[in-house]
This record gives structure tokens, sequence and C-alpha cells, in this order.
């Protein structure tokens, strides 16, 4: 009797025993490296586990990245349960690797290191001074520089998809020269785009560089 209460205890013991988890968050800027747009961005720790089928949780840990987006802490965790963080992102934040509500790997270094894309502005104006008639089309992409995963526009559908097979038309005559600015990662983009009249197809391509909390105006006459 009294080896099969030790047993139990050491089961017990066992599986109920927390470990010190250490955990780094670094938010680093994509072009200049610093991390002081996640200054003060809240950080939490959310531990959960499934009694008799109902999922409970809680949170263990909370605080705020320092000036340049950095934080280093440990929790203790249960083998028996699951961990996750999740990180706020800034208003003036256009991009981040860093996914919410990532998994924690108990006992372990869990470290964090993500890049992040602050804000610029593009105004893109369209203007057909060769128009034919209506069934003209014009079609147009342009997407980051360093890596299109950071932003790639196909028109007013994101995706990853270089060809132009997805990518709206523009047909007709159409001008579109006005106000309206887009919000997107700031960095080097490139700019590609093809005009359809009739059986001709002409291709034009070009750079342009997003500048943070300003804004580019980029024109395109075909």
């Amino acid at each position: 009797m009294k080896k099969t209460a030790l047993l139990i205890l050491l089961v017990f013991t066992l599986f109920s025993c927390k470990k010190k988890t250490f955990i780094t968050i670094q938010a680093e800027n994509y072009i200049t490296g610093e991390g002081s747009a996640y200054a003060g961005a809240q950080y939490i720790v959310v531990e959960s586990y499934t009694p008799f089928f109902e999922v409970k949780s809680k949170q263990v840990a909370n605080g705020i990245l320092d000036a340049n987006g950095h934080a280093a802490f440990e929790i203790k965790a249960d083998r028996n349960k699951k961990y996750n963080i999740s990180i706020s992102m800034p208003t003036n934040v256009c991009y981040t690797a860093f996914r919410n509500y990532q998994s924690l790997e108990e006992g372990e270094d869990n470290v964090f290191n993500f890049k992040y894309g602050t804000c610029g502005f593009l105004n893109l104006q369209l203007n057909n001074i060769l128009c034919e008639g209506p069934s003209d089309k014009f079609q147009v992409k342009y997407y980051s520089s360093i890596d299109p995963k950071i932003y790639f526009y196909s028109g007013f559908t994101k995706g990853a998809d270089n060809s132009w097979s997805d990518h709206l038309f523009v047909d007709g005559c159409h001008v579109y020269i006005g106000d309206y600015s887009e919000s997107i990662p700031l960095g080097p983009y490139e700019i590609a785009w093809r005009v359809i009249r009739g059986t001709d197809t002409t291709y034009g391509a070009d750079t342009f560089v997003i500048e943070e909390n300003d804004t580019t105006t980029y024109l395109i006459e075909y």
C-alpha cells in the first residue's frame, strides 16, 4: 500500500513539476535594425489546459517592450500545460513577421527575433492618354524589393503571385488621379505594368522608395 502511494506521488510530482522557461523578445526594423517602433508594446503569456474536456486559461506573465523593442524574462511552466505569447502591434507598423499567440517550448530558451516595417504612403495615379476605347486593359503590380512577402500589390489583392493571371484589370479610358494614398511598409519597391490594346501588349517597369510617414506620388501614363 505504501509503495502504491509512493508511486502515485512520484507520478504526480513528475507531471506537475514546473520548469523555468526563458523568453527573449527582440523586434527589429527590417531596414534600420532598430526596435524603437515597438517601444511600449505589450506582451502577454497565456497558460491553457483542458481538464475534463473544458479548456481553461489564464494570464501568467505580461509586460512591455523597452525603448529598443526588447524584453527578457522567465516563467515557471507545467509540462502538461500549453503556453502562448502575444505581442501588441503598434499603430505605426504596416508589416510584422511576428504571429500572435506563438507557442512556447516548456523548459527551453524561447527567442522571438522578428522583423517589422513602419509605414509610408503611396499615391498611385493612372492616366490612359492613348485610349482606343473600352476594350483597353491595364494591369499593375508593385512589391517590396527586399521581400515580396513584406508587401505585394496585385490590383486590390495582396498576395505573392508574380504572374499576371490573378491581377485585376483597369478597363477602358478611365483616369485615376486623386488624393487617396495607401499606407504600406517603408523601403524600396519594384513596380511593373502591362497595357493591352487590341492585339498589342506593351510592358513597363520602374522602382520607387517609400519613406516613413511621407507620401510618394507615382504617375503612370499609358
